[in-house]
């Protein structure tokens, strides 16, 4: 095979390999040759730049690398060498004109500097982050409010497609949103059967199990750490007891979200909030998704 180069079109120095000693062919290597363009060649040339065309087909899309220089040819748009300098390297590098021989190679196998690193990764998460809350594309937001909740347990079971798929959490706490004071506050996963909890936590508030809101706070209640994550492959539970009204209000109200994907409620009047299990006939279905919850969060 005659020595080539290869960039928009093929300049092919003729030189010695026959009388037409100051002459130059141009031709497209993308196709077979084609009439009228090649109507000149002999039956040698077109058999030559048809076998051109269907090496660089093959390799397709892997890019060329002329193995003079190392120069990744698609990065350099009329790439081409002389006949001098074809022949030059292969009578260093083979044996005999009639080797079959080519001076582009697979980008793969050329010996090019090695590719720049891949981009520093971000760092690890640090400090508080949701795991999950009202309002998930978005800024944790209630958009409604309940009222007359002294002597009712409220219970909101966050489902498994609402928590964020965190590993390595050291902590939790947990956001009420209300205007009450509670007493007694749960915290834990969600078991199988939905509002059947496999274990609760009671969360403090200052160090307390009861707790005012503080209204200045915008309503919004953070209990004390948990020294572990709550999470699990079913969702979690939050239920609480609200004891007393809000002095300020005057009244015992819940925040509450009217929608929201995987999120359910539901209330029963009397302290119930420590048990597991809240499916008994005497809960009721609440209309709103989020009673009081507006926030999980998790320590990493």
């Amino acid at each position: 095979m005659r020595p080539f180069g290869r960039g928009v079109a093929e300049t092919r120095i003729i030189g010695a390999l026959d009388d037409r000693s100051t002459a130059t062919v141009t031709r497209q290597l993308n196709q077979n040759p084609t009439y009228p363009a090649d109507k000149d060649m002999t039956v040698a040339e077109m058999e030559e730049v048809a076998r051109a065309a269907s090496m660089q087909r093959a390799q397709s899309p892997n890019p060329l690398v002329c193995i003079l220089d190392n120069d990744i040819v698609a990065e350099t748009l009329g790439h081409n060498h002389t006949f001098d300098e074809c022949m030059t390297f292969r009578h260093a590098n083979v044996i005999g004109d009639q080797d079959p021989w080519t001076y582009w190679q697979l980008y793969d196998m050329a010996n090019l500097p090695a590719p720049p690193p891949p981009p520093t990764p971000p760092p690890p998460l640090t400090g508080w982050q949701p795991r999950a809350h009202v309002n998930a594309r978005g800024i944790a937001a209630m958009d409604g409010w309940s009222s007359g909740w002294v002597g009712w347990t409220f219970v909101t079971q966050i489902g498994p497609s609402q928590i964020k798929p965190l590993d390595g959490g050291s902590k939790a706490r947990l956001t009420l949103m209300a205007a009450c004071v509670f007493d007694g506050v749960y915290i834990g996963p969600a078991s199988s059967t939905p509002f059947i909890a496999e274990w609760q936590q009671q969360l403090l508030f200052s160090g307390s199990t009861s707790a005012l809101v503080d209204v200045t706070m915008d309503y919004m209640l953070v209990s004390d750490e948990l020294a572990y994550d709550v999470t699990g492959q079913n969702g979690i539970i939050v239920s609480g007891y609200v004891t007393a009204i809000d002095p300020t209000s005057q009244g015992a109200w819940l925040a509450t979200r009217g929608s929201e994907p995987d999120w359910y409620s539901r209330w029963t009047f009397g302290n119930y909030a420590h048990e597991l299990d809240k499916t008994s006939p005497m809960y009721v279905h609440a209309p709103q998704a989020s009673l009081g919850v507006l926030m999980v969060e998790g320590f990493f």
